[in-house]
């Protein structure tokens, strides 16, 4: 398959700014580009029907919170965000099928997806990934 300039910087755009944020840190920027690989592997290569007008997503917040904050602080983190989520639900929501319950399934299948990106990129942190699931449910 062929794609014309147009949509090609559909992928690169962002890829230049992020090769541009990463301020001369190569190792740092050879990690993202992994974790990115698989991402790219998973929705352009894998899906039958691709919208190539969207722009390719190059945000890698959870590889970067995985790999800076330890397990138990990453679980409190994200425990909080859902939570707060929760907050915001009423029972009319969950009845009617509103959008913010449906963001917040958008937002646990981004990090599943999120979590395997992020062992295609870096196969050691599924060690770390254990301990975070595990502090998830200690909490």
């Amino acid at each position: 398959m062929f794609l014309d300039p147009p949509s090609l910087e559909l992928v690169y755009g962002p890829l230049r700014d992020l090769v541009r944020n990463q301020h001369g840190n190569l190792v740092g920027t050879l990690k993202h580009l992994a974790v990115l690989e698989a991402r790219f592997k998973r929705r352009y290569l894998r899906e039958e029907e691709m919208d190539w007008t969207c722009d390719f997503d190059t945000n890698t917040e959870f590889f970067d919170r995985v790999t800076t904050m330890s397990p138990q602080a990453l679980a409190g983190f994200l425990t909080e965000s859902d939570i707060e989520a929760f907050r915001l639900l009423d029972p009319q929501n969950i009845i009617n099928g509103d959008s913010h319950l449906q963001d917040m399934h958008r937002q646990w299948d981004r990090r599943c997806q999120a979590v395997q990106e992020s062992i295609a990129a870096e196969s050691y942190l599924t060690a770390r990934l254990v301990d975070l699931a595990q502090a998830s449910i200690s909490i």
